[in-house]
């Protein structure tokens, strides 16, 4: 049996004339492809550090932000409320946490609505779909606690990096570990559009 010719050869007279210059400028294209990359990084950090500086001046304005310390002095005093950790994008890290007096639980059973289970670790994948498009408990939370008319939360901390939102996150279950009586909520309003 013969064996086939295995050389790439250009089928076309002008990829046969292209070729020598192409692989020469193979460098060239790369250079150009990471500094677009470069580029666009810098601008979606951008992005997201406008959006996080308009959040904390909104709320500042609108007097519905706390601070950490203030926080704490706040659960000494004997309130315990709910932690609603907000992850605007799944990919991204950006991650707002907020506060309310409310007990999230309480609000929601009311309005016959159940907790997902989404701060649970060891879902399967069946379960991770399931809450990724099931956005009505988040829908809820969102509006009744987070959004700029008549909500009640009070903006804790927003961060845009992975490194920020891991400290928070640690800020978060030592809250927990210090006040056994404070509520966690996790929620994601950028889930609807991560599951499409």
């Amino acid at each position: 049996m013969p064996e086939a010719d295995v050389s790439i050869q250009p089928r076309s007279k002008w990829l046969r004339l292209l070729m020598p210059l192409a692989l020469p400028l193979l460098p060239l294209y790369l250079i150009l492809v990471g500094v677009f990359l470069g580029i666009m990084l810098v601008w979606i950090t951008c992005a997201h550090l406008w959006r996080k500086w308009r959040l904390t001046l909104d709320m500042r304005r609108r007097k519905r932000q706390l601070s950490w310390s203030s926080l704490e002095a706040t659960l000494r005093s004997g309130n315990g409320g709910t932690l609603i950790v907000n992850f605007n994008s799944l990919g991204w890290n950006l991650t707002d946490i907020w506060w309310t007096s409310e007990r999230v639980a309480d609000a929601a059973a009311a309005a016959q609505l159940v907790i997902p289970r989404s701060n649970a670790k060891g879902m399967t994948d069946e379960e991770f779909r399931a809450w990724l498009s099931d956005t009505a408990f988040d829908q809820w939370c969102a509006s009744r606690y987070l959004s700029n008319s008549g909500a009640s939360a009070l903006l804790i901390k927003s961060t845009i990096s992975f490194w920020g939102r891991g400290r928070n996150l640690k800020q978060v279950a030592l809250l927990q570990q210090q006040f056994p009586a404070l509520m966690l909520v996790n929620i994601s309003t950028g889930k609807e559009l991560e599951a499409l």
